[in-house]
C-alpha cells in the first residue's frame, strides 16, 4: 500500500493513492457534528413551538438521528471496502509474482 500522505494523494495524477481511507473519519466527524447541532436546533425549534412538538421530536427526531448516522456508516465504509479492495489484489498480485520469481530461480 502506498503512504502518501493526504495531499500527495489528492493531487496524485495516476491515482495509484486513495484519498478515501485517509478521509473517511474526517467525513464521518463532520456528519456527526453537523448532524447533532442540526437535531439540537431542530429540538429547541420544537419545544418552542409547543411542548407535545418537542416531546414528538425528541421521540422520532433521535431515531432519525440514529437512521442518518447508521446510512452514512454504511455508504463510508462500502467506498472504503471498494477501495481496500483493489488495494488488496495488488499486494497479493504483488506477493505472488515474488513467489513465482523465488520458484523460478530455484529451479
Amino acid at each position: 500500500m502506498d503512504s502518501k500522505g493526504f495531499f500527495a494523494a489528492l493531487f496524485d495524477f495516476s491515482f495509484k493513492s486513495y484519498v478515501t481511507i485517509k478521509f473517511a473519519a474526517f467525513i464521518y466527524a463532520l456528519a456527526l457534528l453537523g448532524l447533532g447541532i442540526g437535531w439540537l436546533v431542530l429540538l429547541i425549534v420544537s419545544f418552542s413551538d409547543s411542548a407535545l412538538a418537542g416531546v414528538m421530536f425528541l421521540i422520532f427526531g433521535t431515531l432519525l438521528l440514529g437512521l442518518y448516522l447508521v446510512f452514512i456508516r454504511m455508504m463510508l465504509e462500502f467506498y472504503i471496502a471498494a477501495v481496500r479492495t483493489p488495494q488488496n489484489t495488488s499486494a497479493l498480485q504483488t506477493e505472488v509474482e515474488s513467489l513465482r520469481w523465488d520458484i523460478s530461480q530455484k529451479k
